[in-house]
Formats: structure tokens, C-alpha cells, sequence
């Protein structure tokens, strides 16, 4: 037997021993699990060069190089999903076209857009939430915040808009000319 079969066979066997790891891992998505035998596997080729210290069974070493790259692997997939508002870069959205809602719905929403624009950023995420009929926890959850802060913050904002709003109608709140002309 030859060095290079020789090397092939142990290559083979280090392969099918990734494999049957990641096969048992805990994670149910299929097609990723490919992925993530395949980069165990250059993952463990990587450690055996550089960690890898004869004591003990290569085996159990092998098990837990792969199972940690695994943790890690997840880890890694779950977080890359994540968005952060201030990344999001896009052009502010008007719910509205000019030629098909009457003056007064337009008022409506430029009141409204005015009374968000006062509030802080943390206020204007709370209400956005809250207004798309989001429950309690589920914002809590999404701004990592405890639900009785969240109460909190709607208790406070719910007064103040309305308070603003009121002293906006009484005013006589006018359409912007702008949109007037168009």
C-alpha cells in the first residue's frame, strides 16, 4: 500500500467520522447540514495540524472539534439573519397618492407624521409596533426590553399624541400647499 492511499483512506475515514457527527447533531435543516459537514470537516483538518495533542482517544477528539464547530456554525447562521433598523437605508415611505385620497384623510396622515416626528426613536419603534397591532411581549422581544417598560412607554405616549393631536385640529391644521398644487 502506497503513502498516498494510505493518506486517501485516513482522509476517507476522517470524512465519514464528520459525518456521522453532524448527521446527529441536533439541527433539522437538511440541505444546511451539508454545509456544515463540509466546514467541519476543513474546520477539523485545520485543528488536527495545529491542536491536536496525542492524549487520549482521537475519536472523542475528533466528536468534540466537530460538535463545537457545530455550536459555533448555528450560532453564526442564526445571527447572521439579523437586521438592525439604522442599517436599513431606504427613502421614507408615503402611504398616500395625491389624486386618489380626499383632503381630509391627507390631513389625517400629515398629523400623525408630524405627532411620530416629536417622538424619540425608541417612542417611534413602540408605537410603529403597537400601531400594526403587535402585542406587548412580542415588542418587548423585538427591542430586548421588559414588557412593564414597554407599558410604560405606551402609557406615556398615548396622552401626549393625543393631546397633540387635539391641539393640531384646534388650530385648524391646513394641508401643506405642496400637496395642494399637485
Amino acid at each position: 500500500m502506497s503513502i498516498d492511499s494510505k493518506i486517501k483512506d485516513s482522509m476517507l475515514d476522517l470524512y465519514i467520522k464528520t459525518l456521522k457527527v453532524v448527521y446527529f447533531y441536533k439541527y433539522n435543516n437538511w440541505d444546511k447540514k451539508r454545509d456544515m459537514a463540509h466546514d467541519a470537516f476543513f474546520h477539523l483538518l485545520k485543528r488536527l495540524e495545529t491542536s491536536y495533542v496525542e492524549e487520549g482517544k482521537m475519536d472523542s477528539w475528533i466528536n468534540k472539534v466537530v460538535i463545537n464547530y457545530c455550536n459555533d456554525w448555528v450560532k453564526k447562521e442564526n445571527n447572521s439573519n439579523i437586521f438592525y433598523f439604522e442599517d436599513l437605508m431606504c427613502e421614507d415611505y408615503i402611504p398616500y397618492n395625491d389624486g386618489a385620497v380626499d383632503r381630509q384623510e391627507k390631513v389625517i396622515i400629515e398629523i400623525i407624521y408630524d405627532l411620530i416626528e416629536d417622538l424619540s426613536e425608541e417612542d417611534k419603534k413602540i408605537f410603529i409596533a403597537f400601531s400594526k397591532k403587535e402585542t406587548i411581549i412580542a415588542i418587548a422581544a423585538d427591542l430586548k426590553r421588559n414588557k412593564k417598560t414597554i407599558k410604560k412607554h405606551i402609557e406615556k405616549i398615548k396622552p401626549v399624541l393625543k393631546k397633540k393631536a387635539l391641539d393640531k385640529l384646534s388650530e385648524g391644521y391646513e394641508v401643506k400647499k405642496q400637496s395642494d398644487s399637485l
